[in-house]
């Protein structure tokens, strides 16, 4: 796996269970991360699953147009105090990807913004 590029299995069927776009550049693959550019190559009809099947491996970048909308429907109060707090408890070193898809699944579980 990609750590810190793209997010893990369990935060991506987090994604896909809340709602979020699977037209992302990385998919998660059994397990494995693969990219638009070697999809059709590995893409084996006997043993790859149905793409329906594949995960958003979503990474920092596109995470991020999500959170500016976020800031937009918080009024502009995104990072007040509570969301700091919340943010260093599940902040994970290094790995930007997580971060943000964690503080968007807090957020949305929250009822405190819509996807």
């Amino acid at each position: 796996m990609m750590k810190g590029f793209t997010v893990s299995e369990p935060v991506a069927r987090k994604l896909k269970a809340l709602g979020f776009p699977q037209d992302t550049y990385f998919q998660l693959v059994n397990g494995e991360v693969w990219d638009q550019t070697m999809q059709s190559d590995y893409e084996i009809p006997r043993t790859t699953p149905p793409r329906d099947t594949w995960l958003a491996a979503y990474t920092a970048p596109e995470l991020g147009p999500f959170l500016i909308k976020a800031e937009k429907q918080m009024g502009g109060k995104l990072m007040n105090d509570k969301m700091v707090k919340h943010l260093v408890g599940i902040a994970e070193f290094k790995d930007e990807a997580a971060n943000r898809a964690k503080l968007l699944i807090y957020l949305i579980e929250n009822k405190l913004i819509a996807l």
